[in-house]
């Protein structure tokens, strides 16, 4: 299975019949691929409304899709659409679900996907993760089975894409990247990806954000595709941990929800390591090696390098000096907070939080 997944080309991909297409509405138009595909009216298109994944608009699209009774899905979007592609690539059919229990779920695929993103951001075209919300609380899904079977990366599908949704995403990317690197669970080919996407991202995010041109782009969407492949082997930790709080309750587009916290809570990590560093031996040694990347000689340095990043395009978070806290723990993944490099307990979190209230 890890190594089922393939590029694949336009034209094998429209040779194709008997498809069914996940989607967004602007994706799917501004990507032209409407006058490419053979549509059978409605029947076999799905256009999300949701902003991010929810357990309402999924039985929406599986009871289409097994209206339907494709060969295999094609998911042209970002994040939001590929997960639902990789979930309904496994419960296809399947007419008994918990959705209550899906993470314990016994995933098969049944569905063949072409993941084809339309943001340089989650890599969510090469991993076997996915999340899934349930009454506004999170559910993260990790098993081989969702993996796509192949991915297809064009410039062009990122043309007209608006500066928050481009910069949202650029975020993510550089932050999974980071959190790859300096996680538990990090070996040496996740540290390898990590580094390779945040160099590409370091040396493109500029231009990309302010110019769009076909090199930044193409760069940025290897960049997302190799920290997708870091968070594949690693997962992430506790900056992505906190987002989907920001995300779900308050609108904040996802990558400008992970940084609202990312800069503090490496800020966080690194105190704590320098006062154990018995303990945190190897996070020491992650760290130093993402100071030589950032080429910086502390974490000072590094946070301003960060800051000034993602002030190319700060989002406007208007209620960021009173939201709350309470709403953003609600439902946190504590696998997530496990996989951080250092121990983060609840009461860390409170405190990150008030520094995010304070500035």
């Amino acid at each position: 299975m890890k190594d089922a997944i393939k590029t694949i080309k336009l034209k094998t991909i429209l040779k194709q019949d008997n498809f069914f297409i996940i989607s967004g509405k602007n994706s799917f138009h501004k990507s032209k691929f409407k006058e490419n595909f053979k549509l059978n009216g409605k029947k076999n298109i799905f256009l999300k409304k949701n902003n991010y994944p929810d357990v309402n608009e999924l039985k929406k699209i599986l009871f289409k899709v097994n209206t339907h009774k494709p060969k295999f899905i094609v998911a042209i979007g970002g994040g939001s659409v590929l997960d639902y592609a990789k979930l309904v690539s496994c419960l296809y059919k399947d007419k008994n679900i918990n959705y209550s229990k899906l993470v314990k779920y016994k995933f098969k695929k049944k569905l063949k996907v072409i993941a084809i993103p339309t943001t340089a951001g989650s890599g969510a075209e090469i991993t076997p993760n996915c999340v899934l919300y349930r009454n506004k609380k999170k559910l993260s899904i990790h098993n081989k089975y969702l993996k796509p079977d192949f991915f297809y990366l064009n410039y062009k599908l990122l043309k007209g894409l608006s500066k928050i949704y481009r910069s949202s995403a650029a975020y993510d990317a550089l932050s999974q990247a980071i959190e790859s690197l300096l996680a538990k669970k990090s070996s040496p080919k996740s540290r390898h990806h990590s580094k390779k996407s945040i160099q590409l991202i370091l040396k493109n995010i500029r231009k990309y954000l302010r110019t769009g041109d076909k090199n930044s782009t193409t760069k940025m969407l290897n960049a997302a595709n190799l920290s997708g492949k870091a968070i594949a082997i690693t997962e992430t930790t506790a900056p992505h941990a906190l987002s989907y709080g920001f995300t779900v309750f308050y609108n904040v587009p996802h990558g400008h929800a992970v940084v609202l916290t990312l800069p503090i809570i490496l800020n966080f990590n690194f105190e704590k390591i320098i006062s154990n560093k018995n303990k945190y031996k190897k996070s020491l040694r992650k760290y130093n090696m993402l100071f030589k990347i950032f080429n910086v000689k502390n974490i000072s340095q590094l946070n301003r390098k960060l800051n000034s990043i993602f002030r190319i395009y700060r989002y406007n978070f208007k209620q960021r000096k009173k939201f709350s806290i309470p709403k953003i723990l609600f439902g946190i993944n504590e696998r997530r907070l496990k996989n951080n490099p250092v121990d983060i307990n609840k009461e860390n979190l409170k405190k990150i939080l008030e520094k995010v209230r304070a500035k």
